[in-house]
């Protein structure tokens, strides 16, 4: 992000010999139009809502979306989603998922949130299934110790949804 930024500053020392002014001159000077101010205005305040959820957003995830970061931490997560049915049995599917190859995406609760939902679909018919949990622990590289990120017991009866304009309660914060 750092290097998109630093175009703006370099217009001014290299310019546009055809040009009177470096454009980082005109946005200084409030020489451009409205729409240009607002539209820097309104992805600035983009980068801020990661930062104005609770817990660490790049564990939990929340916000993210808006936010126009080039780099993320990398993080390590255990834990399962917990099939359970009425004979007593259990069925887990390991959790961070096989099938998420993306280290980006591997531990963000919404991708495990919506596999434990396409499960509670998927079973929702089954006489032999009671419900599902979602539990599973994270930590950033850098920390030592994991911390309870996700545990929701009887998941399918909750009802639950993921919001993406405020924090999600099922999602365990420090």
């Amino acid at each position: 992000m750092f290097a998109l930024l630093t175009i703006f500053p370099l217009t001014y020392f290299i310019s546009d010999p055809s040009e009177s002014k470096s454009l980082f001159t005109s946005l200084t000077q409030g020489k451009e139009p409205r729409v240009t101010y607002f539209f820097i205005a309104f992805f600035s305040f983009l980068q801020l809502i990661p930062i104005i959820m609770p817990g660490d957003e790049k564990v939990t995830g929340e916000g993210r979306l808006f936010s126009l970061h080039m780099f993320d931490a990398q993080v390590f997560c255990k834990g399962a989603i917990i099939l359970k049915f009425k004979d007593g049995t259990k069925q887990e599917f390991p959790i961070p998922l096989k099938e998420i190859g993306t280290p980006r995406i591997k531990c963000d609760p919404i991708v495990s949130f919506s596999r434990a939902k396409q499960l509670c679909a998927q079973f929702r018919g089954d006489q032999a299934f009671l419900d599902l949990d979602l539990v599973y622990e994270a930590r950033r590289a850098h920390e030592k110790t994991m911390k309870p990120l996700v545990d929701v017991k009887d998941f399918c009866g909750q009802n639950l949804s993921y919001d993406l304009f405020r924090p999600n309660d099922w999602i365990i914060k420090d």
